[in-house]
This record gives structure tokens, C-alpha cells and sequence, in this order.
């Protein structure tokens, strides 16, 4: 049996990292949430973009041989993976753009109240690519970045766990990740080989090169590794036309710009609700907006582009200059997520009667909530169903779990394999439960092949006998 929880979880403030830093918003800001109304089956990844935790790590990114010496953006309206620029001291912290006058004197042209400034008045470092082009990459973790739609279940069986663009590389791998780097190797072999990374973090190491970026995890030997494929290339003034659209008069939500405009929309990867009434919009290449309490452009150090300070009483929404990487902070919080719900089955997974699968229950809100299954053979990534429900749960069989709808209180059977619920009274007929009802049901007992549901307003119990076919099908019937 396993408890749910009602209660909706309070958010930790600043991305996934929830912990989350500012990067992550489209997970949590202050004490709201964002939306999540899913009711589809999710084979692999989060129900959300994301639901890790993490706080703010420390930066830094130290000279290193590898560093790739090829020169910026051939063409300047694009922003290149080549280029490398010189590295300056990492500062913690968001970053209001300065005030002064020592800033850039041209202006963008036409727009008088957007004013061009350099990274450093900006408050950004800048992290160089690394050139491990003479380093070989495990092959099927290489064409896995270059395209996840080669993904399979083979892939997970082995070790290899997708969550959202990141690619995890699980203690069940036992192959080489990159070199002769394997899981279980001493961490220190990590620098040894590829030289001093570009981030580290308590017992994280990261590198970013100009095709991926490649963590690893581990004190004193190589727990997990993650990559993250670099996001796709943009023009240099997407923050001007950013800046220009959103403080148009007529300008009305984010949802409306990222539709009328297929520049701006094609240059962020994700974009939601806020539980509590507002909009986001990220790009994984370092811009989040936000439309809520404070309507805000949050640029993060591994954005590129040409940066602006912009008029705060003529302009609705102002630049905020976050000086992390917003996909270092991702793969953080992946890491840290992946960890936590491994350590929830271990300590508060419900196994089936037979052991073919474990689940677990979360309730995060009153619009976010899932089962999560996981076949204990890892034949298949873990499945995340989203469901409202209460109270205690029961497995039947390797197959059906008796459940109570939250919002009616009527028992619910779950087919975990197809996804497919039924409601156990409609279904034999004994009662028809209105959806936007609230009975006060109690399921008393699961097992010998009946159901015993007590109804309380009635003081009367049902019992519905269940038995299964061959096939571990359920079949239900009432006497």
C-alpha cells in the first residue's frame, strides 16, 4: 500500500534546480507552479520539462589545452559554436543591467531606449569551447546526440536514460563514455584525460565543447555521466527583436507572440502556463521571459548574442542578467532528479504481486500529479501516467492497480500496460457516479477476488468479485 499525498508541495525559489535556478522557471517561481495537464502515457522523460532539484553552484572555467582557438561567427548577423572568447571571473547572481554611462555609444538603431552594452557591463563571464575533436566518443552515445529519435528500449535496458534532451549515463552502462572513461572509474581519471573542465560543482565536473556538453558525477569514483547536445544556432539581435516585440503597445501574451512571430517562436524551446496565471518562454541557448507578477528577460552567460540595457520607465518588460549557464544548470538538475526518483523506489516503491514492476505516487499540486511504473527488468523507460488520486493504492496483479479518483472518491482500476482506467461501479452497474461528484467512498478490501467498497452516506457496502483470463485481464462482476 502507499499513501498519497494531498498536500500541494511548496516551491523552492531560482531554477531545477529547485532549488531551481531562474534558468528553469518553466518548473517553479516563488509560490507558484507551472500547469502541467497531461494525461498522456510519457515512455521516457518527465510528465514536465523537468522536475529536479538543485541550487546555485558555483562557476568556474579554468584555462584549459583543449580550448578551441577558431575565431567568432564568420558572418556576424549568426551566433557560431567555434568561436572563443576570453574568459573573465564567474559571478554568482543575477545581474540588473548597469546604470552608468560607460556603455556601448551605439545605440540600436530606431530604438533610442535600447541601448547595445558589452558582456562584462552585463555582469556575464564568458565559458570557451573546448576541442575534443581529438577525443573518440562512445559511437551509439555520439549518435544519440546527434539524433534521440535513434533511441530504444535497448538503449535504457543498457543504461542509457533520456530525460528530456539530456542523455544520462546510468551505473548499469558498462561501456566506455568517452576514451576509456567508464562508470566506477576514479573521478580523477576524468581530468587526467580530458583536462580541466569548464564547470565544476561540488562532486560535478562539466565540459562544454562546440558539440555537446558532458558532465560527470562522483566524489571519488564515476557515478553517473550526462551530455547535452549544444542548442541550434540564431541571429545576433534576437534579443533587440525580443526586447522590441514584447513592449509593443499592442502586444498581448507570449502564447500571441510565439504564434505571429515564427522567428522569435522557433528560437525558444519551451513555453507553458504558470499555475497561477501567467506565461514563460526558454530557450536552452540563454533567454527566459516571463509574463506574471514581474514581466521580465532573464539572459543567462551562455547566450551570445548582442546584449541591451533597456529604458525601465518607457519599457514594460526589463533584461535581468543571470550569470549561469542555463544548460549546466539543466543537466544539474537532471542529474539531481534522476538520483531522487531512483532513491523514492528504493525506499517507497511498491513492487507488484509477482515483482514485474515498482511504482510510485506523486501528488505535486492540484494540477500536477502521476503514477510513475518501472518494469524492474528495465525493459522499457519508466511510464508516468497521469492520474488524480487518493489515499491508499493497491496492486490486483502485474497489471491492475486499485485506486480512488481524487476529486469523486469512486474506485478506480488502472491498466498500467495500456493506460486504460475503469470505473469499477459503471462498470458492473451498481451505481453511476457523476464525475463533478463527491461520494464518500471507502475501500475496505482487495483481495480472494472481491472488492469491498463501503459508501458512507448510505451505510452500505458493495462488493464487486473480480477474477482475471490467461492473459491477466481483469473481468468484473457484481451479485
Amino acid at each position: 500500500m502507499k499513501n498519497f499525498k494531498k498536500s500541494i508541495t511548496l516551491i523552492l525559489t531560482a531554477m531545477i534546480i529547485v532549488t531551481f535556478t531562474a534558468c528553469n522557471k518553466e518548473q517553479t517561481r516563488g509560490d507558484f507552479r507551472v500547469d502541467n495537464n497531461s494525461t498522456a502515457l510519457h515512455n521516457s522523460g518527465k510528465i514536465s520539462e523537468s522536475k529536479n532539484n538543485h541550487t546555485d553552484s558555483e562557476s568556474m572555467a579554468p584555462e584549459n589545452d583543449h580550448t578551441d582557438s577558431e575565431s567568432i561567427a564568420p558572418e556576424e548577423e549568426f551566433i557560431s559554436k567555434e568561436g572563443n572568447e576570453t574568459i573573465q571571473e564567474e559571478i554568482s547572481g543575477k545581474n540588473p543591467v548597469p546604470e552608468h554611462n560607460s556603455i556601448s555609444n551605439d545605440s540600436v538603431e530606431q530604438n533610442q531606449d535600447i541601448v547595445r552594452i558589452t558582456r562584462e557591463e552585463a555582469g556575464l563571464s564568458t565559458i570557451p569551447y573546448l576541442n575534443f575533436d581529438s577525443f573518440e566518443m562512445n559511437p551509439r552515445i555520439l549518435s544519440l546526440l546527434e539524433n534521440s529519435t535513434l533511441y530504444t528500449h535497448d538503449d535504457y535496458r543498457n543504461g542509457l536514460i533520456y530525460d528530456d534532451i539530456f542523455l544520462i549515463v546510468s551505473q548499469r552502462f558498462d561501456g566506455c563514455i568517452i576514451e576509456d572513461i567508464a562508470i566506477g572509474d576514479e573521478i580523477s581519471k576524468v581530468s587526467q584525460i580530458l583536462g580541466e573542465p569548464s564547470y565544476i560543482t561540488g562532486g560535478t565536473v562539466v565540459f562544454k565543447t562546440k558539440n555537446y556538453y558532458l558532465g560527470f558525477l562522483g566524489v571519488e569514483k564515476i557515478e553517473q555521466a550526462i551530455l547535452s547536445p549544444v542548442p541550434k544556432t540564431y541571429t545576433k539581435d534576437i534579443l533587440e527583436k525580443l526586447v522590441v516585440n514584447l513592449n509593443q503597445r499592442e502586444f498581448g501574451s507570449i502564447p500571441e507572440l510565439l504564434i505571429e512571430n515564427s522567428e522569435i517562436s522557433e528560437f525558444f524551446d519551451y513555453d507553458g502556463h504558470i499555475h497561477g496565471g501567467g506565461w514563460y518562454a526558454q530557450s536552452m541557448n540563454g533567454i527566459y521571459i516571463e509574463q506574471f507578477v514581474d514581466n521580465s528577460i532573464t539572459i543567462y552567460n551562455n547566450f551570445e548574442g548582442d546584449l541591451y540595457r533597456t529604458q525601465e520607465d518607457i519599457n514594460k518588460y526589463g533584461i535581468v542578467y543571470q550569470n549561469n549557464d542555463c544548460i549546466i544548470d539543466r543537466m544539474l538538475s537532471a542529474l539531481n532528479g534522476y538520483r531522487r526518483t531512483n532513491e523514492a523506489f528504493e525506499q517507497e516503491g511498491v513492487v507488484s504481486p509477482n515483482g514485474k514492476y515498482s511504482s510510485l505516487y506523486r501528488w505535486n499540486y492540484s494540477q500536477s500529479y502521476y503514477f510513475i511504473i518501472r518494469a524492474m527488468d528495465y525493459s522499457h523507460p519508466d511510464v508516468y501516467i497521469s492520474l488524480p488520486a487518493t489515499g491508499d493504492y493497491y496492486w490486483l496483479n502485474d497489471k491492475y492497480i486499485l485506486y480512488q479518483d481524487f476529486f469523486s472518491q469512486a474506485p478506480i482500476l488502472l491498466n498500467v500496460e495500456t493506460v486504460e482506467t475503469i470505473n469499477i461501479f459503471e462498470n458492473v452497474g451498481v451505481f453511476e457516479v457523476d464525475d463533478y461528484g463527491f461520494y464518500s467512498f471507502k475501500i475496505k478490501g482487495y483481495q480472494d477476488g472481491e472488492i469491498v467498497v463501503f459508501y458512507e452516506d448510505e451505510q452500505k457496502e458493495y462488493i464487486i468479485n473480480y477474477s482475471f483470463d490467461p492473459m491477466g485481464e481483469i473481468k468484473l462482476n457484481h451479485e
